[in-house]
């Protein structure tokens, strides 16, 4: 059964070894993909498909927090052009872990005063399933 709010588990880490839970996350959305290329010889009647390379992105919305260090360590990241590796625990159990680029991060506020940010991830390698 479905609950309201943010269920899973996002962490960062900056070496892969060592990972933080990302503070005050509202929100996140990841994309798991793999690029598929047309094959045809002339004289097919359909075309056929071959799995190619995998990707992923991420878009993450947190309550802007300058002193949650994980978030800062998403901020370092996009400021000084280095690698992340993120783990999404979609569950909060089971999910993926990939390398990743802070290509983005976008600042928001609400009428009411909350301050939020907003980042976009992009992936470097292919993601690992993790239980």
């Amino acid at each position: 059964m479905a609950t309201a709010g943010f269920n899973g588990d996002l962490d960062v880490s900056t070496d892969d070894s060592t990972y933080n839970t990302i503070g005050d996350v509202t929100e996140v959305s990841s994309n798991l993909q793999r690029s598929l290329e047309e094959i045809t010889v002339l004289g097919d009647t359909a075309v056929d498909r071959l799995p190619m390379l995998k990707d992923s992105d991420f878009s993450i919305t947190v309550l802007a927090d300058d002193t949650d260090t994980q978030q800062g360590v998403l901020d370092s990241a996009l400021d000084g052009g280095t690698t992340v590796y993120l783990r999404h625990l979609y569950d909060g159990t089971n999910g993926f872990k990939v390398e990743c680029y802070v290509e983005s991060v976008s600042y928001g506020s609400t009428p009411d005063g909350v301050a939020t940010k907003s980042y976009t991830c992009m992936g470097r390698d292919a993601w690992t399933r993790v239980p």
